[in-house]
């Protein structure tokens, strides 16, 4: 349902606007009204709606989970989204204009979901859970907090390391290879890309039980990183993880992943998790595709999945580039070592 509200705006013309009680996007309502202004905006869809105020605060996981959670039915009787910005889009100027105004914010959320973020992130420590959940709670002692891990799995991705320094421009191949850097560093001028290529690709380039090593190591990850957490998707991940490609980067899960992660935050809640509308919409768009990591095909060997893609995207969002496994590590490597390559 939509309310239609009136009030001043931050240039003090008087406005009217309307608020949809299913989902609000704050940052939007402050780019036109003030921090107090905007906190009675929300407030007074609260009390009209008779519904609680839900946030979920963390990374472009919460993002596909917010429009799962709207197509609930029970969750969107008792609750409406209050959206922010995901964690990785903060400076300091938005985190400022979000967060460090009178707490109102804070007192008038009901339940907070949280993924698990420690000071040591890339942001640092003002989107840290300790900052957050400490604000929040601050500001609504009875606030109901749920600390959900975050998502990240490593066990399809052997090669993987984070923030490539051979990252050419736009964050094309922001992921690196730790085998093609090894490999790359050490040749000469104008190497043999296809021979390199050709080992790559080949089934046995790493041994079976180097892969179930590795495997192993990643889910072990998995449930120490959840085990302060009240939602927990390792077991999730252990045994549905050799059917079908679940990930498609580390940090990057599919549809189905998250629906089911989803489900368990839902149930945590006390809320039956079945009752969805437009189910088959739900699943159509892979909004998480698009900055992929390709699996090596030895991977691919040892998990035999029954479906997975076949093509990968460098980054869909600034350049027009998907290929194959052998098509994307030759684009990685001409692109990010463009110097070894005379014309």
């Amino acid at each position: 349902m939509y309310y239609k509200l009136c009030a001043n705006d931050i240039n003090g013309q008087w406005i009217k606007f309307q608020l949809n009680d299913s989902q609000i996007h704050f940052l939007r309502l402050r780019q036109f009204l003030s921090e107090k202004t905007a906190i009675e905006a929300v407030n007074e869809v609260k009390q009209r709606s008779r519904k609680k105020c839900a946030i979920i605060f963390g990374n472009c996981n919460v993002g596909m989970m917010q429009p799962i959670l709207l197509r609930n039915t029970q969750f969107c009787r008792e609750y409406f989204l209050l959206t922010l910005p995901l964690d990785y889009e903060y400076d300091n100027s938005l985190f400022d204009l979000i967060f460090n105004g009178t707490g109102e914010l804070f007192s008038i959320c009901d339940l907070l979901v949280i993924q698990r973020c420690n000071f040591r992130n890339a942001k640092g420590f003002f989107v840290s859970n300790e900052n957050i959940a400490t604000r929040f709670k601050e500001g609504n002692p009875n606030i109901n907090i749920i600390w959900i891990p975050r998502t990240v799995f490593y066990g399809y991705f052997p090669q993987y390391f984070w923030n490539n320094p051979r990252n050419p421009k736009s964050d094309l191949f922001e992921h690196g290879d730790k085998y093609i850097f090894e490999i790359m560093e050490t040749s000469s001028m104008n190497p043999d890309v296809e021979e390199i290529l050709d080992k790559l690709c080949a089934e046995d380039f790493l041994t079976q039980d180097e892969i179930s090593c590795h495997v192993k190591e990643s889910i072990d990850q998995l449930y120490f990183q959840e085990r302060d957490c009240d939602v927990k998707f390792a077991e999730y991940v252990e045994v549905n993880c050799r059917d079908q490609q679940i990930y498609y980067a580390p940090g990057h899960p599919n549809q189905l992943m998250m629906l089911e992660f989803t489900k368990q935050v839902l149930r945590y809640i006390g809320i039956k998790s079945d009752h969805f509308l437009r189910m088959s919409n739900l699943l159509g768009d892979n909004s998480i595709i698009g900055r992929d990591v390709p699996i090596y095909p030895c991977v691919k060997k040892f998990f035999n999945f029954k479906e997975c893609p076949t093509k990968y995207w460098a980054h869909r969002y600034t350049w027009n580039f998907r290929g194959d496994f052998r098509e994307f590590q030759r684009e990685y490597i001409k692109q990010c070592w463009a110097e070894k390559f005379t014309r």
